[in-house]
């Protein structure tokens, strides 16, 4: 028989990462405000990015506290680049006008842009490092094979033209060049280890896949129970909410919300929401 809802029995990195279970994300947020101390400046962290469906697990390194919160530094390759040789951060932009060739077109090769290679002792060491341990990733941020995103160029490199004056280099800058710099995470959203949040987004499609098999009534149970845990009472009242609502007629077609604290329901098809009075 196929699990739903109602008998599934999540774990807690399951109860994490679907949210529903606050309870719990209260609980870890008071335990990681608790250790707050204990993540010092420069420590390498994990964290989850992306949406639903599209979840990789990061990594950066604690670069500010907030209260509940940190801010990690992001990191990427050096991308060391040279010009003809010419590592671009010893050349002066832009470079001066210079005539351009004869039987020149816009596809004339007027320079090449290259990357500069890894000192050959840093490439072999990091043939032997993993993003999913963080003494690797802190060797590698050590090594210099991966920086922090704030010392990368992602300037462009691009030719300028000028009738008069012929051709020149220039390094042009954009918001669409440059990637995050860094990011902010509630200190329940960081973990110490990869497997850790590796879990979540597992959990995550664990549980996608469940409710993708529920039936339409199952789902609609689901909805309710869902909102029903989002607002403070007895269980008592929340039993008496539920055991009304199971008892309208076509309960697939049955959808409810909370409006200004209050559990309104109404079919799919209507536009009028009811209150509930039991």
């Amino acid at each position: 028989m196929t699990n739903t809802l109602y008998d599934y029995d999540p774990t807690k990195a399951e109860r994490k990462a679907l949210g529903y279970d606050w309870a719990e994300k209260a609980r870890r947020q008071f335990e990681l405000d608790k250790i707050n101390r204990e993540l010092k400046i420069g420590m390498v962290v994990f964290f989850i990015s992306g949406s639903i469906g599209k979840r990789r697990v990061d990594f950066g390194t604690i670069d500010f506290h907030y209260p509940g919160a940190v801010s990690l530094a992001l990191y990427d390759v050096p991308r060391k680049r040279a010009i003809d040789g010419v590592p671009i951060d010893q050349m002066q932009f832009p470079t001066p006008f210079k005539k351009l060739p004869k039987n020149w077109t816009y596809d004339t090769e007027l320079y090449k842009v290259t990357y500069l290679p890894y000192p050959p002792e840093v490439a072999e060491e990091a043939k032997h490092l993993s993003p999913r341990k963080a003494e690797d990733v802190r060797r590698a941020i050590d090594i210099g094979f991966i920086v922090n995103r704030r010392d990368v160029d992602y300037s462009n490199i691009e030719t300028n033209f000028s009738k008069g004056d012929g051709w020149q280099i220039v390094k042009r800058s954009t918001p669409f060049s440059t990637p995050l710099l860094n990011t902010y995470k509630a200190t329940y959203e960081i973990y110490q280890t990869y497997e850790e949040a590796e879990e979540v987004i597992k959990a995550e499609e664990r549980q996608l896949q469940i409710e993708s098999e529920m039936s339409d009534e199952e789902w609609s149970i689901y909805q309710i129970d869902r909102t029903l845990s989002k607002i403070s009472m007895s269980e008592t009242d929340r039993e008496q909410y539920r055991k009304f609502l199971l008892s309208l007629d076509n309960i697939e077609d049955v959808v409810v919300r909370l409006s200004d604290g209050t559990i309104q329901w109404k079919y799919d098809r209507n536009k009028r929401w009811n209150n509930i009075e039991v």
